[in-house]
């Protein structure tokens, strides 16, 4: 049986799509084979055609493959996130790239073009920076005024780079300690899982309210591998955090791996329990601000 995980929406040709990785033992991770497929969806967002996807790392070609034979050229690109429109006229998103398996497991994260035509995901850059962790993961990219920015981490140091469009390279544009706005919320640190020791919150999707004020629907994952879900206000004029500490919702591996905004409503992209996933309406949680 071929597994299911962790989607993400996008709109091409007012035809609306999602890319869908593929897992064959999520039991034991290292035996699975790795792949994504690309679904075209209805109007209730469920599939009505899907084609097997290439993977293009520098001029190597391949549609799959097996997590305890990853080497270089040869990676797995998860967790892929397609942003909300096109830059340069291209479907572009972020990964997370599993560049080596076991102990301890090496992550980077990079950008992907998705080739429509020919159901291609190309890594056309990995991300470098200096003093890099083993658990590199979750960077979301955003725009404001034309401009591109990527959030690297919101803790304890809010870090943000931006980036150029043309070559996709990376320049700090500004840090901050945010690390008052653990201590005023600790009990959010309880129980963490050991991959979110130092991750802390890492950012699912960002809603923008006005040109300075961003919605972050944030997740941490706990030792009994259930994610729970929180609302971050995020000013980026000055450049501040605001945590709710009111729980938005949970659920055991209910990983939420991106947001868009379709059909009038904000359609949460969720795995389920590393077997399945599901489109989830998050209008409820992102709508009400008091939440």
């Amino acid at each position: 049986m071929v597994l299911k995980l962790n989607p993400s929406i996008f709109i091409h040709n007012n035809q609306t799509f999602a890319l869908i990785r593929r897992e064959t033992n999520t039991d034991n991770w290292q035996e699975s084979y790795f792949y994504y497929t690309v679904c075209k969806l209805d109007k209730n967002l469920n599939i009505i055609d899907q084609h097997k996807c290439n993977f293009q790392i520098n001029n190597k070609l391949f549609w799959r493959v097996k997590r305890k034979k990853i080497r270089k050229n040869k990676y797995c690109l998860e967790d892929i996130k397609i942003y909300k429109s096109k830059i340069n006229n291209k479907i572009i998103g972020t990964t997370n790239i599993l560049m080596k398996e076991g102990s301890p497991r090496i992550f980077r994260v990079g950008l992907i073009e998705f080739i429509i035509k020919t159901n291609t995901i190309k890594l056309i850059k990995i991300f470098n920076k200096e003093a890099r962790n083993d658990m590199e993961k979750n960077w979301l990219i955003f725009e404001r005024e034309n401009e591109f920015y990527i959030i690297y981490t919101l803790f304890p140091s809010l870090i943000i780079y931006q980036l150029n469009i043309n070559n996709f390279t990376l320049t700090l544009y500004k840090t901050k300690n945010t690390s008052e706005v653990l201590e005023k919320n600790k009990i959010l640190l309880n129980n963490l899982h050991k991959d979110y020791c130092d991750l802390y919150f890492t950012p699912c999707s960002l809603i923008e309210n006005d040109i300075d004020n961003y919605t972050l629907i944030i997740k941490k994952k706990e030792k009994n591998n259930y994610y729970y879900y929180y609302k971050l206000s995020f000013d980026f004029n000055n450049f501040t955090l605001t945590l709710n500490p009111n729980l938005l919702f949970s659920g055991e591996l209910y990983y939420l791996n991106d947001i868009k905004f379709i059909n009038n409503k904000y359609v949460g992209c969720l795995g389920v329990c590393d077997k399945a996933f599901e489109f989830l309406d998050l209008s409820k949680y992102i709508n009400n601000v008091d939440t």
